[in-house]
């Protein structure tokens, strides 16, 4: 659950790139719009990874990811529906926010679930979201030739559904 959470998260960051072009066509974005559809994200998702933790923290690390993720789903559904640049960039600005609730309390799930091999489980997490975020581009560039770019939003929907299923019946003694 948290390698496939912080996936979507981590993906998200670098799939919009091979897209770009297609969506500033569509959206008539202009550059300033391509850069903030880039930089909503990333500036929401960086700002807040401390906030994330801390209320995960709080009002317990299980909870705070899943909410994490299921605002992660609705953005990018939001996304990819989006009908304006405008829309658009303030969807990437909530995936943002998602993101950093889910990614900070992942590897805080990590840690407190596997305790004494919580090495080992932060180096898999590590490992296979590395492998999402390279093989992200590529999987992009498919959607966007043989589908839409909408597709690289949508595609977050059943993976969010996963994970969601995979927290709420993982192992975790969190609340």
């Amino acid at each position: 659950a948290t390698i496939l959470g912080s996936s979507l998260a981590f993906v998200d960051a670098t799939v919009v790139f091979v897209a770009m072009p297609t969506i500033e066509r569509e959206l008539e974005l202009g550059l300033t719009g391509e850069q903030w559809v880039f930089l909503s994200y990333s500036l929401s998702l960086a700002a807040l990874y401390l906030v994330g933790g801390a209320v995960g923290d709080r009002y317990g690390r299980r909870n705070t990811f899943m909410a994490g993720v299921l605002g992660f789903a609705l953005t990018s559904l939001l996304a990819g529906a989006a009908w304006n640049g405008g829309v658009l960039i303030a969807a990437r600005a909530l995936q943002g926010i998602a993101g950093a609730f889910l990614t900070t309390n992942s590897l805080a799930l990590l840690r407190s679930v596997y305790a004494e091999q919580a090495g080992r489980a932060v180096g898999l997490w590590t490992s296979f979201t590395s492998v999402a975020t390279v093989a992200s581009p590529a999987l992009g560039g498919a959607l966007v030739e043989w589908a839409s770019w909408r597709w690289i939003f949508f595609l977050n929907l059943p993976l969010a559904a996963l994970a969601l299923a995979l927290a709420q019946f993982g192992r975790c003694d969190e609340r």
